[in-house]
């Protein structure tokens, strides 16, 4: 029985990893399509477009997404958890539709901003609905993680893709409307999945609005905003820069490097994250369940680090086999990016600590110093260095952010961490990268180079004893303890 419990675990992860890649990075698996269809530029306008509708679902969304998982996790019984959802569903879908029409009546402000002109002004208005549909989509995907419904998280973001693929092929291919089609797909296919959530996710909970709970979800999440707003600046302050400084196209090459940060952060980290986010709260409730912080941690980070080290080592084949020579240049910085990304789901592993103690603030005032060294930083680097600057201060600002994090986070709840697997690892995969880069290992074969020293670097992950078939056993066993628990 434990065994069954461990395996569903893990596919849940699984199944979580496919629809996370779904539902966020669509535009990387229509890649050869927009590299085709727009240009660098387009790719640009979209990204800034996308950048504008993530800045204002922070302040509209109030964070509420991170308050329901934990109110819902710590609920007592199914009239609580009701209240909880029916509450936080309302709230969320009220605050983003005031921003979505603040953004359309403040458009040509905004498009003169973001822009420079009103060329995209038309685009901007119909993207800005996409904060309406992603605040109704929120909840009732943060509901059925919480529940365990892992195939209809699956199910939802694959209706997403596939009505966001069908869209596209008919508006940029058939009738070329250029960012307008790409646009517009991307509105159709979130509206219409955000609707069939709502009605699939109402019919299960009982609607009880509650002020006094919606006094808590605010009270607890809007410390989390002045994290949310540093992360944002973090990820996306580059792109602010870079369009006063270089140009539209140096955006979209960029917004494409960075992309792949996202992947790594959808494949490697998030699935697990999906599943954990609940999960490490019933396990700190258990002091005796508390051995399992450190195990996990181990083996997901080493996990973590190879997927790191083959997508630094694949991005350039795999440019060359699916983009127009134009997006070939954000090869060169999506290593760093990559780095930094690693440093980012560390971060979401240790903060634990901060989240139990209720003590959100120096969450929020931690990761707002970060964001102020990052902007100055991306001021001062991106006129010199230009994008390869950009990555670095972001590589650097995820590192920062996250040393602060732990150290605060430690200090509230130790969990009691190993680093030795995962530093060991990192340095290891940098070590490779670089003789790699440095044509050491070639065979005069991309592809055959590429293999060799992959798996050269899963041979020295036992060689120099980083990972142990011990050590991979006890993490089996621990999970198959809890599972049975």
């Amino acid at each position: 029985m434990s065994s069954s419990k461990v395996k569903k675990l893990f596919s849940d992860s699984l199944i979580y990893g496919v629809a996370i890649i779904a539902r966020s990075l669509s535009s990387i698996i229509l890649l050869p399509l927009y590299t085709r269809y727009l240009s660098t530029e387009g790719y640009g306008v979209i990204e800034l477009l996308s950048m504008t509708v993530d800045f204002a679902a922070i302040f509209f969304g109030a964070r509420v997404g991170q308050s329901f998982l934990r109110y819902y996790g710590l609920a007592s019984n199914e009239k609580e958890k009701s209240e909880v959802f029916s509450t936080s569903f309302s709230l969320l879908s009220f605050t983003h539709l005031v921003g979505a029409v603040l953004l359309i009546v403040f458009s040509t402000s905004i498009g003169a901003l973001l822009f420079g002109g009103q060329e995209y002004h038309a685009v901007l208005v119909v993207f800005s609905l996409n904060l309406l549909f992603g605040g109704m989509s929120e909840i009732p995907l943060a509901w059925l993680r919480a529940n365990g419904k892992a195939a209809s998280v699956l199910f939802f973001s694959l209706a997403k893709l596939v009505l966001q693929i069908s869209l596209c092929v008919g508006l940029l291919v058939y009738l070329e409307w250029g960012v307008m089609g790409a646009a517009l797909a991307s509105v159709l296919a979130q509206g219409t999945v955000a609707v069939l959530l709502t009605l699939y996710c109402i019919k299960s909970n009982k609607i009880i609005l509650s002020k006094e709970m919606a006094k808590k979800l605010v009270g607890f999440s809007w410390p989390i905003i002045l994290a949310a707003v540093s992360m944002f600046f973090i990820t996306y302050g580059d792109r602010f820069f870079i369009r006063t400084y270089l140009t539209l196209s140096d955006v979209g090459i960029y917004a494409l490097a960075y992309k792949f940060g996202f992947i790594l952060y959808a494949i490697g980290w998030q699935p697990f994250q999906s599943m954990w986010e609940a999960e490490r709260y019933r396990i700190y409730k258990e002091e005796s369940q508390h051995y399992l912080f450190p195990a996990i941690f181990s083996f997901m980070s080493v996990l973590l680090v190879f997927m790191a080290f083959g997508l630094s080592i694949w991005i350039g084949y795999f440019l060359q086999l699916m983009s127009d020579q134009e997006f070939w240049p954000a090869a060169e910085y999506v290593p760093v990016i990559i780095l930094g990304y690693v440093f980012l789901s560390w971060t979401g592993y240790c903060n634990l600590g901060i989240f139990t103690s209720g003590n959100t603030k120096v969450f929020g005032v931690s990761s707002m110093f970060t964001a102020l060294f990052c902007l100055v930083a991306y001021w001062l680097a991106i006129p010199s260095y230009g994008l390869m600057g950009a990555a670095v201060v972001t590589a650097i600002a995820f590192f920062v952010r996250f040393f602060v994090i732990h150290k605060l986070a430690k200090a509230r709840f130790n969990m009691k961490l190993n680093w030795y697997p995962a530093v060991s690892s990192l340095c290891l995969a940098s070590v490779l990268f670089w003789v790699n880069e440095i044509g050491v290992i070639n065979t005069g074969n991309l592809f055959l180079s590429n293999v060799l020293v992959c798996f050269l670097f899963l041979i020295m992950l036992f060689v120099l004893k980083i990972v142990k078939v011990s050590d991979l056993k006890t993490v089996y066993s621990t999970l198959a303890k809890k599972a049975g628990a």
